[in-house]
């Protein structure tokens, strides 16, 4: 009987090693389509050849292929864990990767990490530079930055009319006869954004941060996506008109801000990319290429901002915003409701914690943080999906909220509710205090 046993698990080992050893392997379809991808971000660098940054930005990138979860690589991991097939290298999905549009080290090696999805002929180019400019990207001491004060219904409203006069500024840049006409309309949209951050006291940081991050990125991909200047205009007139999409631009206005900016420093402040700095972001640069310079006062900049009432779309932006700001108040009640009122599982983060999420969907909760709808977090104690309802991320990003609507099974180290999933590593343990509930190590 024991030898019986002992060849039943024998043969399961076996079966399982056999498993773990099976190379992952792309349909002849999928093959062509990555090499044709990768062939399209390498000739896009190749055309710059370094000229932008001073470097090529083409290097180590990553496909993250779902759902059949497979990595597709350009080059060699320096740990194996890739394997060559035909010029590609492929692999298994690890959960030591984040699963984001990012740069990020792994296996050695720093990588440009690009989710797979239908890429649209238009824009893909555009997203393939965007993210390799992160893995090259100069660190200026900045990080991109939750700017909460742009929820708040003024401080929309002056960004969108501050974009509105960018692109007007763009568009009329290329006509010698309107480049008059086009250092107006920049000069308002800096007296916008100067009458934003005079309303909202921290704010200029705060947004210099996430321009200096995904706002240069995203110039970048705009730049060297091959678009030509009909193109280029159409992709900014249609980022700015599917901004009205978007829940939110707490962390999504730099996707739009920093391509105009960027595109008309280029018409007007030649060779302005090695003169940036941790203390000066583009509108400085534009304002001090114009030698532009906007008062200090609240007073004077309100004058301007009411002079020009009904430039820029000012009368329907303004009502717009209104309608989502009634729908705001309702969305507000529920957060508050779901995720500080009644009985939640809190979850302490370490410094380390790696999440990936939609930047155009946070929701700012009063002092309270900010509320992602959907969210995946990686840290010490495990992974947290969040497929819906949301969770609250302290403003000091030190603690994550969900409801606490589940069924605990510990044994299974397994957690699972119908908003969200949490996969727990040995060690740890849920606990309650009072109405609410921790996590903790043993």
């Amino acid at each position: 009987m024991k030898k019986l046993i002992c060849l039943i698990w024998a043969l399961l080992l076996v079966s399982h090693f056999a498993k773990a050893q099976k190379k992952v392997r792309l349909s002849d379809e999928l093959y062509q389509k990555a090499t044709k991808y990768f062939a399209e971000a390498k000739k896009l660098s190749d055309q710059d050849n370094g000229q932008l940054w001073g470097k090529q930005l083409y290097g180590p990138m990553l496909f993250i292929k779902f759902p059949e979860r497979i990595l597709v690589a350009n080059e060699p991991d320096k740990e194996g864990h890739l394997h060559p097939q035909g010029k590609l290298y492929v692999g298994a999905l690890t959960n030591k990767i984040g699963i984001a549009n990012t740069a990020q080290e792994w296996n050695g090696k720093k990588w440009t990490t690009v989710i797979w999805f239908r890429f649209s002929s238009k824009t893909r180019t555009s997203l393939f530079m965007h993210e390799l400019f992160h893995r090259i990207q100069p660190n200026f001491g900045h990080k991109g930055s939750t700017n909460v004060h742009l929820d708040e219904k003024e401080a929309r409203i002056l960004l969108r009319l501050e974009w509105n006069a960018l692109l007007m500024a763009y568009v009329k840049s290329q006509l010698q006869k309107s480049r008059r006409d086009a250092i107006r309309d920049a000069k308002s949209a800096l007296a916008y954004r100067a009458y934003r951050h005079l309303l909202y006291p921290g704010s200029y940081q705060n947004e210099l941060a996430l321009q200096m991050n995904e706002g240069l990125a995203e110039y970048t991909g705009i730049k060297l996506s091959g678009m030509n200047e009909d193109e280029t205009n159409q992709a900014l007139d249609q980022s700015i008109t599917n901004s009205t999409k978007r829940r939110t631009f707490v962390r999504s206005f730099a996707y739009i801000s920093g391509p105009l900016y960027g595109l008309l420093l280029d018409r007007y402040a030649a060779g302005w990319h090695k003169k940036l700095s941790k203390e000066k972001g583009l509108a400085d640069m534009l304002a001090q290429a114009f030698q532009f310079e906007l008062p200090k006062d609240k007073k004077a900049l309100q004058e301007i901002f009411q002079k020009w009432e009904y430039r820029y779309e000012r009368k329907g932006i303004e009502q717009s915003e209104e309608v989502r700001y009634q729908k705001k108040l309702q969305q507000e009640k529920v957060y508050q409701a779901t995720l500080v009122d009644r009985p939640v599982l809190k979850i302490n983060l370490t410094k380390q914690f790696r999440y990936s999420f939609d930047p155009n969907t946070l929701f700012p909760l009063k002092k309270q943080g900010v509320v992602y709808p959907t969210i995946t977090i990686r840290d010490d104690w495990g992974i947290l999906t969040v497929k819906k309802g949301g969770a609250l991320m302290s403003a000091s990003k030190s603690q994550i909220t969900v409801p606490a609507k589940m069924r605990l099974n510990q044994a299974g180290k397994k957690v699972e509710t119908e908003d969200w999933v949490l996969e727990l590593k040995q060690g740890w343990e849920i606990v309650q205090e009072g109405k609410n509930w921790v996590l903790k190590g043993k």
